[in-house]
């Protein structure tokens, strides 16, 4: 076809225009309200305790053990953890650690993140979560937290890694936080492309894509898990991801200390953007700065949190985690 010929132009012209809606999509800013949430700390432990029962039930078609929930010891604790799940889990992703740091003599609390740890696990919920709602959450998780304990401390695994990085970078409150195979971008996405990325999954029509497109429903593992992911969730969480690292390079995190543990073997979240973060931190307060990787050997996979995952390795993650959350 020649160069002159109409048709040649006409393509060319709507190639141009879909190269160009698509760039738009990918890099126009993202509108965000993250910075106004408020704060309202409990006054005492009765209080908080009184906030959290009256936080039972608040959303119709929870499924059981799925709701918030917590583990006290009647009294307000030197030190409390606040464990906030994956992506399509629930709290009972966290249960059998939370004992552990419970038996420890700390005050445990696991709040269900927006859209999660629903009965009907093929609902649709979850892909309107935007992560407005999963920090709105996580905050009001931290505010009831101080009423429970002295200290704060904030855990966040995968989808919640996010979350609690965020937190790390903004909240002066927490004595640490800690990102156990934090989800900034999936594996093989180089770190520049995270941020577009999210952009365009943001803006694109939703889909739902299977954990494991062979088994689909009769995915193996945490009875209460969704098997299917929504696009727009994970366009939003590497959106995130991207806001977190851009602050980190122009100011300090104002949590007291991070701690960041990854993973080998993991396969599902992308190490090198967990890394940038790391290094950007490093850069204002390197001492208040700690990462530990399970070497490659050890064969962790990405979820090493639910003890009903089928290639769960708790017994050797679990006391690996205590010793470096001493």
């Amino acid at each position: 076809m020649s160069l002159k010929h109409p048709v040649f132009w006409a393509l060319a012209g709507v190639i141009l225009c879909a190269l160009t809606a698509t760039m738009v999509l990918a890099f126009w800013p993202l509108p965000s309200s993250l910075l106004s949430q408020s704060s309202s700390v409990p006054r005492s432990y009765a209080e908080a305790v009184g906030l959290l029962e009256e936080s039972l039930g608040s959303e119709p078609g929870i499924g059981e053990g799925c709701d918030t929930q917590w583990l006290l010891h009647g009294h307000a604790t030197g030190k409390v953890y606040v464990l906030l799940h994956g992506l399509s889990s629930c709290p009972g992703q966290f249960a059998e650690f939370a004992k552990l740091l419970h038996r420890r003599g700390d005050n445990v609390l696991m709040p269900r993140s927006p859209g999660h740890g629903l009965k009907n696990r093929m609902n649709t919920v979850v892909s309107g979560v935007t992560t407005d709602a999963l920090i709105g959450s996580a905050l009001r998780a931290v505010d009831l937290a101080h009423g429970l304990g002295r200290e704060v401390v904030v855990i966040g695994f995968s989808m919640n890694g996010a979350t609690a990085a965020w937190l790390a970078q903004n909240r002066n409150d927490l004595s640490q936080v800690v990102l156990l195979n934090p989800f900034f971008s999936p594996e093989g996405l180089p770190v520049w492309a995270a941020g577009p990325v999210g952009g365009l999954l943001t803006r694109l029509p939703n889909r739902f894509l299977w954990w494991d497109a062979v088994h689909r429903e009769a995915l193996a593992g945490p009875p209460y898990a969704y098997p299917r992911f929504p696009t727009r969730v994970i366009g939003r969480i590497l959106c995130l991801g991207q806001a977190v690292r851009q602050a980190a390079k122009r100011s300090p995190f104002r949590s007291g200390s991070v701690l960041v543990v990854t993973s080998a073997c993991d396969h599902s979240a992308g190490r090198p953007a967990t890394e940038v973060l790391v290094k950007e931190w490093r850069a204002f307060r390197p001492a208040a700065v700690k990462s530990y990787e399970f070497p490659a050997e050890e064969g962790v996979p990405h979820d090493f949190m639910d003890p009903n995952q089928p290639d769960q390795k708790i017994g050797l993650v679990y006391p690996r985690l205590l010793s470096l959350l001493r």
